[in-house]
């Protein structure tokens, strides 16, 4: 049994250096069993409240938030550097993601507009809450670039089992919510193989992103807001109005699942069972329509981003097999 503390202000302000010591304790416990090893290192910051330790307090022009963000970013050095120390750097995959977009309500005043352009942060149905940062480093495996391509969290599951060698270890007996994105994230292929994911707020299915469109059930506006179902699900293309002010405007509102036009028009949807097609189109709100999937060409791009609130940072090292968790 070991010793707990409450879980303070001040306490809060000062466990990531725990964290820290206790991930490298078990890379050289690692090393020097010559064992493969896996870390989840989920730093405290900078989810609210955002409490920067005393070193780092007043370091930014940003306020709490910003000094927070330099935190993080020393921290996950002291993570690095602890993998060229005991010359892992090579043989580890490195992730460094976050889970959502940035806070724009109450918790955090000095972090509003940090969404960018997007519309929307932490908790809500736009990009700004949906859109997140995603970094990966494997030396000698994944070449420096950048995509906008879509991918979610789940997607790590099976791509790092495939990306380490062990694909057997993907269950195949009942359906994963993950895709592997072994040959997207290395660089054989140029898209990746997640094309949609559902949204989910509590108990409620409020909305689905389909390539580059997406539709609303409902709307939540930011982290202190209601859900609000809407009479008429808004429908937008993220490529010709990523700000998400201006739903497509149905002639007529009662036939709005009829609608084509949403109708992706990128690669088509030959490789889609028919099945799933319906499902697709079912879970995004076209119930009361037989939906005629007919692949057809387009020439605009694909956006989206990978999977911030608290920042991630995991590392795995490839071998045989690995063992524990921090």
């Amino acid at each position: 049994m070991r010793n707990i503390k409450v879980l303070d202000l001040e306490v809060r302000r000062n466990i990531d250096p725990e964290f820290m010591e206790k991930a490298g304790v078990w890379m050289e416990d690692a090393k020097a069993k010559d064992q493969p090893f896996f870390i989840y290192f989920n730093h405290s910051n900078v989810h609210f409240p955002v409490v920067p330790r005393a070193e780092y307090q007043d370091t930014s022009n940003g306020g709490a938030v910003a000094d927070c963000i330099q935190m993080v970013d020393g921290d996950f050095k002291v993570l690095l550097d602890k993998l060229d120390a005991l010359g892992l750097r090579d043989n580890t995959i490195v992730i460094f993601a976050g889970d959502n977009g940035r806070d724009t309500s109450f918790h955090a005043p000095g972090n509003r507009s940090a969404p960018g352009s997007w519309r929307g942060g932490y908790f809500s149905t736009y990009e700004g809450n949906n859109r997140t940062v995603g970094i990966v480093r494997w030396p000698g495996k994944i070449a420096p670039g950048k995509s906008d391509e879509m991918m979610h969290i789940t997607d790590w599951f099976p791509t790092l089992l495939n990306m380490i060698g062990h694909k057997e270890s993907v269950p195949t007996d009942r359906v994963i919510d993950g895709y592997d994105h072994s040959d997207f994230v290395t660089g054989k292929q140029e898209h990746s193989n997640r094309d949609y994911f559902p949204m989910f707020f509590d108990r409620h299915h409020v909305g689905m992103r389909y390539k580059k469109f997406k539709v609303l059930t409902h709307k939540i506006e930011h982290g202190s807001a209601p859900i609000q179902q809407l009479a008429i699900p808004h429908v937008y293309n993220l490529t010709v109005n990523p700000d998400e002010d201006t739903p497509y405007n149905y002639e007529v509102a009662h036939t709005w699942g009829a609608v084509q036009g949403v109708r992706t028009q990128d690669q088509g949807t030959a490789d889609i069972p028919e099945k799933r097609q319906r499902a697709l189109w079912r879970t995004a709100g076209f119930q009361s329509i037989q939906m005629n999937l007919v692949p057809v060409k387009s020439h605009i791009e694909q956006v989206h981003a990978i999977d911030g609130h608290g920042s991630v940072a995991q590392s795995f090292r490839a071998g045989s097999k690995f063992s524990g968790t921090l």
